[in-house]
């Protein structure tokens, strides 16, 4: 940390005591390295007697007796040296009750003499810089009319002279004061000193005073804090903070972080206040514009200034993804993530949502990021489970189309069935509309997720309104994956994104620049042949790139199958009715191994992904 005091002009705060008096002496250090530090002033309050007396430099020098505070007495020079030790460069001053000839010399430890100066020196405190070429032991003798006095400094450093510079006198001010003192008063003393341009109060000595006293009063320093990497981007928002690991001596009152566009932002921008104290916090930044680079900086706050943590940089997505071809004249754009939804939006109190024609409980929202998998916890999927849950079982939109023959009733999210009870006549078709025809498709009813729900949309944070987002048919993922025509000539690639398995689709406009891909349009390529970090994944999302993770598939309470992604589609495909319920090409399936645009074998009661598109052409 840099020190708080590049020029350290400590003052002793000396008292010339008469033999009935009580004295006290004052001097400044900073609480991390109990370096010096000069004083500014220094307020004593007597709590017995109610007044308060402020001392200012180099004025600060106080001295009792038991009708009041008198002024500073003696008849010889004080020598006090600041810092000392010292690397090359030391300061002292040298107080004069009367002005006279004064006279200093600096000896070694072989008795040579280094440097001197002779000059008239003024009542006051006369202040010197001494440069010293050698590290060792010295001597400096101050001699005045009136006698000679010494003091030792140890010199750890070099200089490139041995010379004695005078720096100025600040004149002695007598002062007078008819404030009553008496021994065993309480006496409450705090220091002020200017530490990187603020004035900074020391920490508080509150005692019985019946002695005189070297006080050492001490200063805090600014806290240390560092800075916590961008995680959770959006288009609009990102999750960020730090950790305050020192208080500097001081409580930390402030801390949080600074953003801007432009880089080392401070807290006269935005920030963030995130409580106050030591340890780690979490920042939520909001009102970000899409695909904008910030630059972010933790702070912390306490009384000795505000200090900031090294800079992180993140780049919020774009607004909307890139365009895919799916047909030889339609064109979509994918969700931000695969479908999710809550009995309570992830809190403790049940929630609702608006349909397409009226409300149901629970919350949908695209997955926070393109990698986010629900994974096992898919068993806990229940009508009131407060978690997130995203496999579920075919044309579960929540429309509970009952009036139609009554075929078909298991339509609710958190709905999949490991049975099929073929005389049943409310799950003899696994899931799925009934009017009088069992299994036909659900492109464009309210079977389809996004045709019957408002989704909350991460990208943008808003919700977005029924009918907005649809489901792909095979045909269209056939033509996704195997026939479309893109610039780059790149289609998919197998890969391992932010640790999980799956599967990235680029758009059509996609350029072989905006990253290196392996093993593109490779049905047998491995996850591994692409390892992407979240972070290198930002630059690949506002490419326009497509991430379909490996989520597995659920049967009941049962979750299994994570090396694999199982997509529905909005087609029912062929019957065959076995233990499973209706098993049909409903599915985008890819594994280990391949990638199956229609999937022949899986029963509409089982849990699979849904990710969503919406028409752009």
């Amino acid at each position: 940390m840099k020190k708080a005091c590049v020029f350290i002009l400590v003052v002793s705060l000396v008292m010339f005591a008469i033999s009935q008096n009580l004295s006290l002496k004052f001097t400044g250090a900073i609480v991390v390295d109990s370096s010096y530090v000069r004083l500014d002033s220094v307020t004593v309050q007597n709590i017995n007697r109610s007044w308060s007396e402020t001392l200012v430099y180099p004025d600060t020098v106080l001295s009792f007796t038991q009708t009041g505070i008198v002024e500073a007495q003696g008849t010889s020079a004080v020598i006090t040296s600041y810092p000392n030790p010292f690397t090359g460069t030391t300061n002292v001053a040298v107080f004069m009750p009367q002005s006279g000839e004064t006279t200093l010399q600096v000896y070694n430890l072989a008795g040579q003499k280094v440097a001197e100066r002779s000059m008239a020196l003024s009542a006051g405190n006369n202040l010197f810089e001494i440069r010293l070429q050698n590290p060792q032991m010295y001597l400096l003798a101050v001699t005045t009319q009136h006698g000679r006095g010494t003091i030792k400094m140890l010199n750890r450093g070099q200089s490139s002279e041995n010379a004695i510079l005078h720096n100025g006198t600040t004149a002695f001010e007598k002062r007078q004061c008819a404030n009553s003192f008496q021994s065993g008063d309480v006496l409450k003393i705090i220091g002020y000193a200017t530490l990187n341009g603020v004035v900074v109060g020391s920490r508080v000595v509150q005692q019985q005073q019946t002695t005189s006293e070297n006080f050492r009063l001490i200063f805090p320093v600014a806290p240390a804090v560092s800075t916590t990497a961008a995680s959770g981007i959006t288009t609009t928002t990102a999750t960020t903070g730090g950790t305050v690991s020192s208080d500097g001596g001081a409580a930390v009152t402030a801390r949080g972080v600074c953003w801007n566009t432009s880089q080392n932002p401070t807290v006269s921008g935005n920030h963030t206040t995130d409580s106050s104290g030591t340890g780690s916090f979490t920042s939520n930044l909001t009102g970000l514009m899409p695909g904008i680079t910030y630059y972010v900086r933790a702070y912390a706050t306490n009384a000795a200034g505000t200090v900031y943590g090294s800079q992180v940089t993140f780049t919020t997505f774009a607004e909307s993804s890139g365009s895919f071809s799916v047909s030889d004249s339609d064109i979509v754009v994918f969700s931000p993530g695969n479908l999710q939804w809550s009995a309570t939006g992830g809190g403790s109190t049940p929630t609702t949502h608006v349909t397409a024609d009226s409300t149901a409980e629970g919350t949908w929202r695209f997955a926070p990021n393109q990698w986010d998998i629900i994974g096992a916890n898919n068993s806990n999927a229940s009508s009131t489970y407060s978690g997130w849950i995203d496999l579920f079982g075919w044309g579960t939109s929540g429309w509970d189309n009952t009036s139609d023959d009554n075929l078909a009733v298991h339509y609710q999210p958190w709905d999949t069935s490991n049975t099929y009870n073929l005389s049943s006549t409310t799950n003899r078709f696994g899931y799925g509309p009934s009017t009088n025809m069992p299994n036909p498709d659900i492109a464009g009813s309210n079977h389809d997720w996004g045709v019957y729900n408002a989704i909350y949309n991460p990208r943008t944070t808003n919700t977005d309104s029924p009918g907005i987002w649809r489901t792909l048919t095979p045909a269209e993922w056939d033509y996704l994956i195997n026939t479309r025509i893109t610039t780059s000539g790149i289609r998919y690639a197998f890969a391992t994104v932010s640790g999980v398995r799956g599967l990235i689709l680029v758009p059509d406009g996609w350029s072989a620049s905006s990253y290196a891909l392996d093993s593109t349009n490779s049905p047998t390529a491995p996850y591994t042949a692409n390892v992407v970090t979240s972070a290198q994944w930002a630059t690949l999302d506002n490419a326009g790139a497509i991430f379909l993770p490996a989520a597995g598939h659920r049967s009941g309470a049962s979750t299994c199958c994570f090396s694999g992604g199982y997509y529905w589609t909005a087609t029912y495909g062929e019957i065959n009715i076995n233990r499973f319920g209706i098993s049909a090409q409903i599915l985008m399936f890819f594994d280990l191994d391949n990638v199956y645009t229609i999937s022949s074998y899986c029963g509409r009661c089982n849990g699979c992904s849904v990710r969503l598109v919406k028409d752009v052409q």
